[in-house]
């Protein structure tokens, strides 16, 4: 045992180790980090939607949880791995297929709907900061990227 930590940085270490006293987010977003190599990353942006201004992977990885269902995150990782293990050249089929979402319920849509099938909701197209001119979500109060009030 390490005498040199104080009671609560050897319990801070002991949690840490074994993923305790984590949130779930932290838990997604540590697998995540592990899990995207650069490649993956456009990829896993493109699959999202993630505003191109948005390069280091932490900020990726934070804007898509923050936006994003756990459940559909984890589907995404999967179709993403199914597509990959087919031998598709998923970035380019994610260009000419663009995936949208419900902005109010968050669930995969077909990109010509114009009410969700899942929630009932108005499906609009992505607004623009009128400050920076970087999309935002549709449920955005304040722009992600220079807080300018959106709305």
């Amino acid at each position: 045992m390490d005498k040199t930590l104080t009671y609560q940085q050897r319990i801070d270490k002991k949690f840490n180790k074994s993923g305790l006293g984590k949130t779930r987010k932290e838990k997604l977003f540590d697998k995540l980090n592990d899990q995207l190599d650069d490649e993956y990353l456009i990829i896993f942006s493109k699959y999202f939607n993630v505003d191109e201004n948005l390069v280091e992977s932490e900020h990726i990885i934070n804007y898509v949880l923050d936006r994003f269902p756990q459940k559909e995150i984890n589907e995404a990782v999967k179709e993403i791995d199914y597509m990959h293990s087919k031998g598709i050249d998923v970035e380019k089929y994610l260009n000419e297929n663009p995936i949208r979402f419900c902005p109010n319920c968050k669930k995969r849509i077909e990109p010509s709907e114009k009410f969700c099938i899942f929630c009932g909701g108005k499906v609009y197209e992505d607004p623009v900061c009128p400050n920076c001119k970087n999309k935002a979500d549709p449920s955005d109060k304040f722009c992600y990227y220079c807080g300018t009030k959106l709305k």
